[in-house]
């Protein structure tokens, strides 16, 4: 059968597995859809702003092997001034299966090694 089914969330009406993957599969498959064909990186916001000593990227979304990872709080790392090419990026680790979760972290990083492996997403490139 070709069909979308919605849950209804109404007085009387019990919670059901089905109506939890309802949503799941229409909000993480209308958003990976949407943006299909995107390659990794920045796809909204993601502001990068400065201190004396720090870098930060804001909040926003970043596309990463066909999933959008949302950057909720403001992500730091630490600078300082070498003369030299730094690269600011986002560095994906592996996925971690737990029981009822796909979990995977990102990091923040400064760094003059100018290669990206396949792992990373670069946010900016600046020297100091």
């Amino acid at each position: 059968m070709i069909g979308q089914a919605l849950p209804l969330f109404e007085s009387g009406n019990l919670l059901t597995k089905e109506m939890l993957t309802s949503i799941r599969d229409y909000s993480f498959g209308f958003s990976e859809l949407l943006y299909e064909g995107y390659g990794n990186g920045i796809l909204k916001g993601c502001k990068v702003t400065t201190t004396e000593d720090t870098i930060r990227i804001g909040r926003g979304i970043v596309v990463y092997e066909g999933k959008l990872y949302l950057i909720l709080n403001q992500l730091i790392a630490a600078y300082y001034p070498t003369d030299q090419l730094a690269i600011f990026k986002l560095q994906f680790k592996d996925e971690i299966r737990t029981q009822g979760f796909i979990y995977r972290e990102l990091e923040v990083m400064v760094t003059n090694d100018l290669e990206l492996n396949s792992h990373d997403v670069e946010i900016c490139r600046f020297k100091l």
